[in-house]
């Protein structure tokens, strides 16, 4: 019995762990094609009290370098990217994505962290309903953060335990 079960167990293991492994992959070879649908247009802004709309600043912001984050209230790996995220002197443009929760606990939870927003002197942070992307690209798991560095260039990490792998797209992205 207990041979069974130790058997048992190693192959769900393996079975989780390779069905992990093929979902980063087939999203790693998929993601310049669905970036392509990405439209800051048609997504739902979740508005915040703290966050600042690009359309709303004085100054014009360029759309390049940008970070998407996808991140969800219940996951304090996801929360901690949000607030790293933030908190980069580097990321001057922050699209957050959360993802599968009420506009409610999204609201709490980013007005929670974007208090040092104002410290870090950063602009051009907007949430938006994430959970359309998330579906529809399949994403392997939370957080997923996404660096644009220009139009056609950028890179991935999915989680906090995995290293970044950078894309190129055939066409130019655009985030406006």
């Amino acid at each position: 019995m207990i041979t069974v079960a130790v058997i048992s167990f190693a192959a769900i293991a393996w079975s989780t762990i390779s069905y992990q492994n093929r979902r980063l992959a087939s999203f790693e070879q998929s993601l310049p094609e669905k970036l392509q649908e990405l439209s800051i247009e048609s997504m739902s802004e979740i508005s915040m009290e703290i966050s600042m709309p690009i359309h709303e600043l004085d100054e014009p912001v360029d759309p390049f370098p940008a970070t998407l984050v996808f991140w969800a209230p219940w996951s304090e790996e996801s929360i901690q990217i949000l607030r790293n995220e933030i908190e980069n002197p580097s990321t001057r443009r922050l699209i957050s994505l959360p993802v599968k929760d009420s506009d409610e606990n999204i609201r709490v939870i980013v007005n929670e962290v974007s208090e040092s927003l104002e410290q870090g002197g950063m602009k051009g942070v907007q949430t938006f309903d994430g959970t359309p992307y998330y579906q529809s690209w399949e994403l392997p798991g939370v957080p997923t953060v996404i660096y644009l560095d220009t139009p056609t260039q950028g890179s991935f990490i999915v989680g906090t335990k995995r290293e970044a792998v950078s894309f190129e797209l055939e066409e130019p992205l655009r985030l406006e």
